[in-house]
């Protein structure tokens, strides 16, 4: 009930599709040399509402030097805005959200990331808008991947039940960090089911959670408490499973991950 919808991934593709064109048409003025999707959705870890895509835009430096130097992010950034509002797909649907554009349509938002490919390694604008910073989706998706494969794509479910336990509670920890939090764990432990999966992120999590992750230590703090309190209910409904009352052990898990 919480996977996209065949319809919703229509939608998504259709709209992905329709942005390649433009942005690696011979028209566009960008020079851009490589367009890919990133995110949760290519990863398989969406869960609905599908309310925004990412689209890398892979640009190269030596096309984009000033006196020899790496572009401003911002120049880079009014470039892509400049482009994309004066088609007539996107005319006045474009805003900066930095440091990306995001292209508001109808039944999606797709952020816009331009990346500067230098070496053959990529940056993105650093969120000062005054850099770029070393970033590396690519290896992030292949790593996932590979765990997700290796436990015959059940990672994936796992990923999506701890995200909508996360947004029902509105806790701030970004959902690629409860991706990057299933990699340390299950590189590590290993599960032969949904239960056993889900018990072992809420388990171990609280590990690999950091300041880094959620911005704050307030917020930090708030999502050590979530996760320590499901944690300790997920225990007692195992308890009351193994006790033969799995009714009970149902009610408990449904009350967590389905709030």
């Amino acid at each position: 009930k919480i996977t996209p919808s065949d319809l919703q991934e229509d939608v998504v593709d259709a709209a992905y599709g329709n942005l390649y064109g433009y942005l690696t048409s011979d028209n566009c003025p960008l020079n851009i040399k490589e367009v890919f999707l990133n995110g949760s959705y290519i990863r398989g870890t969406m869960i609905r509402p599908i309310n925004d895509i990412d689209v890398f835009a892979v640009i190269d430096d030596s096309d984009y030097y000033v006196n020899g130097q790496e572009p401003n992010p911002q120049s880079v950034l009014n470039s892509f805005k400049n482009y994309l509002n004066n088609l007539a797909d996107y005319e006045d649907k474009c805003k900066q959200d930095r440091p990306c554009i995001t292209i508001n349509l109808s039944k999606l938002h797709i952020d816009v990331m331009p990346a500067l490919r230098h070496a053959g390694a990529l940056k993105i604008p650093n969120s000062a808008l005054n850099g770029w910073m070393f970033t590396d989706p690519k290896t992030h998706n292949q790593g996932f991947s590979d765990i997700d494969k290796r436990y015959n794509y059940k990672v994936r479910n796992i990923v999506k039940a701890v995200k909508r336990w996360k947004n029902d509670r509105e806790l701030p920890l970004p959902s690629f960090q409860t991706e990057v939090i299933a990699m340390y764990i299950f590189n590590i432990f290993s599960f032969k089911n949904a239960e056993e999966g889900i018990r072992l992120w809420f388990e171990h999590a609280e590990g690999y959670l950091n300041m880094t992750m959620t911005g704050t230590y307030q917020h930090l703090e708030q999502v050590r408490n979530a996760v320590r309190d499901t944690k300790g209910a997920l225990d007692k409904a195992e308890e009351l499973s193994d006790q033969g009352d799995r009714g009970a052990a149902i009610k408990i898990w449904k009350e967590q991950l389905l709030s």
